[in-house]
């Protein structure tokens, strides 16, 4: 037996009232179950049922909650979706080229972790290895709820270990130069016949180091290298195929012209998907480059990195474009895969 459509749901509900009105208001549900594609809009699953109030009866709650609460194309995500984003947008970093004579630097694009120590953005924000070497990735850019600007974490890039670049896809690879810390550990902690608990014991305290800064040992030192991934993440490249779809709603992190960073938030949906791209109608600004683009679950789909359509009867910009993510995971398993496979398993692809 097939699943009952969300028209036929209602229908049964409203069956009791006057059957004009049910035909009035059935008029806004589809006749067909809804295809994978267009579920997969919200992503996230529905927060669950409304509760009804004890002074009405049970009936008139269910007609009124599904009179009422949709308006159009449901907007609903679970609490835990402002959460999640929180946590995803600390992997994104203000790319700019830094002087002397100006510190805080030039804007130049946007970019994000993709491992503790890789960097992902655009071929045309960063396009060679000289150029990556005037280039500096600031973390934490931005303000706190009470508008005050929180302390940056600059790093530098670090070309010269690993760097990859493709004008095609416009995305390049680069890794973030470590920064070096101290920690006093006991003979016995360091001492490789220590096994795994001993290993996970120095990785524990190193990334207590790399919270309190470099340390001066008062015992034997460990000297090692932290990454900003540690302390900021990153964001999981694709391990398998991503459903495109049209009408899909988006999330962009970016640092817009520069600025401190900002979002883009739901009202922005797929126009079109290409073999290699997609468009969508979120909006970006010069030095969004290079910014991740994320559906509704957080999951990374897509590297903003240019404008899209220009409808020159109003003489306006339709739509921005991306680059396919899964296109590029399947670039960087084709190109690395006997070459250098430890890069994959860093990723995680």
């Amino acid at each position: 037996m097939s699943p009952k459509t969300e028209r036929e749901t209602v229908k049964g509900i409203l069956d009791q009232f006057d059957r004009k009105i049910v035909e009035e208001l059935l008029k806004a549900y589809p006749t067909k179950t809804p295809s994978a594609a267009l579920k997969h809009r919200s992503d996230f699953p529905p927060p669950g049922p409304e509760v009804g109030a004890d002074t009405i009866p049970r009936g008139v709650m269910e007609s009124r909650s599904i009179i009422e609460r949709i308006i159009g194309d449901s907007n609903f995500l679970p609490a835990a979706f402002l959460e999640e984003g929180v946590l995803r947008q600390k992997a994104v970093a203000r790319l700019p080229k830094v002087s002397s004579s100006n510190p805080l630097g030039d804007p130049w694009g946007s970019g994000f972790l993709v491992a503790n120590s890789l960097l992902m953005t655009n071929n045309h924000v960063i396009g060679s290895v000289a150029e990556a070497k005037t280039i500096m990735a600031q973390f934490n850019y931005q303000i706190d709820l009470n508008g005050v600007a929180q302390p940056i974490d600059t790093w530098s890039l670090d070309p010269d270990n690993f760097f990859y670049t493709d004008a095609a896809l416009d995305f390049t690879l680069v890794r973030v130069k470590a920064k070096g810390i101290i920690w006093p550990l006991s003979p016995t902690v360091v001492s490789p016949s220590g096994g795994e608990a001993a290993m996970l014991e120095v990785m524990s305290m190193i990334g207590a180091a790399a919270e309190a800064g470099p340390t001066i040992p008062i015992g034997p030192p460990l000297f090692a290298s932290r990454y900003p991934g540690w302390k900021w993440g990153h964001l999981q490249l694709p391990k398998s195929a991503i459903t495109y779809s049209s009408g899909q709603l988006l999330n962009v992190i970016q640092h817009p012209a520069g600025r401190m960073k900002e979002v883009a938030l739901q009202e922005n949906e797929v126009t079109h998907i290409y073999s290699n791209r997609i468009h969508y109608t979120t909006d970006t600004e010069g030095g969004s480059s290079g910014s991740p683009v994320l559906n509704n679950a957080w999951d990374l789909v897509a590297l903003h990195h240019a404008a899209g359509d220009w409808d020159a009867v109003n003489n306006r910009w339709i739509d921005n474009e991306g680059m396919r993510i899964d296109s590029i995971v399947q670039h960087l398993r084709t190109q690395f895969a006997l070459s250098r496979p430890s890069l994959l398993t860093e990723l995680g692809i």
